[in-house]
């Protein structure tokens, strides 16, 4: 009988990323409704947003956040996301996520209602297949990595 430390429910975005990162830890098994493409994360288009530049900030994203929200986000949530998101952005990128660029710099899009220009994207409006992906892969190339079911 397999003994885990951690189940991980979900195969999309979050639930690779955890199962990942929880992978170096201990013992994880992923557990997921068909196969590893099949999630909301992987059919996901647009891009996905987070403070890059200078000219930007995170409370600015949050103000944008939460009016774009018309009141169904929850505050401390979205404080938490505009918080975390660049430095969770910059830990893919030094995993190797590529994301496209315009003159060897990180093209930045506006969408949702922001003012400023937070939104990233790989290839287009792949962003989601894309950076599943590679979370797929590496969840896969991790020498302890998880236990997929």
């Amino acid at each position: 009988m397999k003994q885990f430390d951690y189940i991980v429910v979900g195969g999309g975005l979050a639930g690779l990323y955890s199962a990942l990162r929880l992978s170096h830890y201990a013992h994880v098994a992923l557990l997921v409704k068909s196969t590893l493409q099949q999630s909301n994360s992987y059919y996901a288009q647009g891009g996905i947003a987070a403070v890059i530049e200078e000219t930007d900030s995170s409370q600015a994203h949050y103000e944008d956040t939460i009016e774009a929200g018309r009141g169904l986000c929850l505050p401390s949530a979205v404080h938490i996301l505009t918080e975390e998101a660049p430095k969770r952005i910059q830990e893919l990128i030094d995993l190797g996520m590529n994301f496209d660029q315009e003159g060897g710099r990180l093209a930045l899009g506006l969408e949702g209602g922001h003012h400023q220009k937070p939104i990233l994207h790989a290839g287009g409006d792949a962003t989601g297949r894309l950076m599943t992906t590679f979370m797929i892969e590496q969840v896969y190339a991790n020498p302890k990595y998880p236990y997929i079911r």
